[in-house]
């Protein structure tokens, strides 16, 4: 199972995988992602129990599901405790099936209706918008946690943009600000940090230096996505331009370029490989995470690489 081999891969780095079946989207069920998953409850079953026999019992698998019927909580329920028992960590539940929209009412009472029948953590998902209506929602459900997913973004499917901030610690926070949009869709975050509680009075080079690469890295690993860095729009659009920024000499410098082979490997692999005069070196990403230790993917990648390479000479 892919998942089961990503968390598998990851799980030197984390301390936990969420399986997300909460996803309405339609192209995301007509390939079995996300609420997909919840027509084969069966298949998700066997997915948690997997992880926790090959992986580790006290790794965490947590997962994201709907309500299965508007009308009755009763398979809702069935199919929670039938989580719990297979070893979930905690489970978020979002208060609409996968057929409502957003403009649905949010059945709350469903939400508190599985979270009194279950051992186990359950976390309130649905039209949280602040922190009022965090509180209302925990008020209501009595959960574990509640889940919120809103940063600043506008979308031209649905003219609309977001926007709400987070002060003092994120202690306190802004009513969302929701206006008519007409431009392209785009997701902004500004950042000012609270210095004095880190006892600092600035950013040293060194952050700045982490942050200002982070950016670059988002920019290899989101396709059709463009970053901006303190507004200037990044010249990497995909992970091949990434690569160059390691290996291409400038223009003036004279020296011959590195030969770069490199393979995207289906959606999920792009993989590249070139010469060192400095032993083995290894830049690498999951799931967008850079991987800067390296871990089971880098060395399923080497492996085979090696392989084939012995091969070859062999051959000569």
């Amino acid at each position: 199972m892919e998942f089961v081999n990503s968390s598998r891969l990851i799980y030197p780095y984390v301390d936990g995988v969420d399986l997300n079946c909460g996803c309405p989207q339609s192209w995301a069920i007509a390939k079995g992602y996300g609420c997909g998953l919840l027509k084969h409850p069966e298949k998700v079953k066997d997915i948690i129990q997997t992880i926790k026999r090959q992986i580790n019992e006290n790794f965490s698998i947590s997962l994201k599901i709907r309500l299965l019927n508007h009308e009755s909580t009763k398979s809702t329920i069935e199919l929670a405790r039938q989580l719990e028992n297979c070893g979930a960590t905690f489970i978020t539940l979002h208060g609409r099936t996968m057929w409502q929209k957003t403009s649905d009412p949010l059945n709350v009472e469903a939400i508190k209706e599985v979270k009194e029948s279950i051992r186990i953590p359950l976390i309130a998902n649905g039209n949280v918008k602040s922190w009022q209506t965090a509180c209302e929602l925990y008020e209501k459900t009595k959960a574990d946690g509640i889940m919120a997913a809103r940063v600043e973004t506008a979308t031209k499917q649905y003219k609309r943009s977001f926007k709400q901030t987070w002060a003092a610690n994120m202690t306190k926070t802004t009513d969302p600000k929701i206006k008519d949009f007409f431009g392209s869709d785009f997701t902004k975050i500004t950042f000012s940090p609270d210095l004095s509680k880190f006892k600092m009075d600035r950013l040293d080079e060194d952050i700045v230096a982490l942050m200002s690469r982070r950016a670059f890295d988002c920019a290899a690993t989101s396709k059709g996505v463009a970053v901006f860095l303190n507004g200037k729009k990044l010249g990497v659009k995909n992970f091949k331009d990434y690569i160059d920024l390691y290996v291409k000499p400038d223009d003036n410098d004279g020296v011959q370029p590195i030969k770069i082979v490199y393979e995207q490997c289906g959606e999920r692999w792009e993989i590249a490989c070139c010469p060192s005069d400095r032993g083995f070196q290894q830049v690498s990403f999951v799931n967008s995470i850079a991987t800067t230790k390296g871990g089971r993917h880098v060395d399923h990648v080497v492996d085979n690489i090696i392989k084939q390479l012995l091969e070859v000479l062999k051959r000569k």
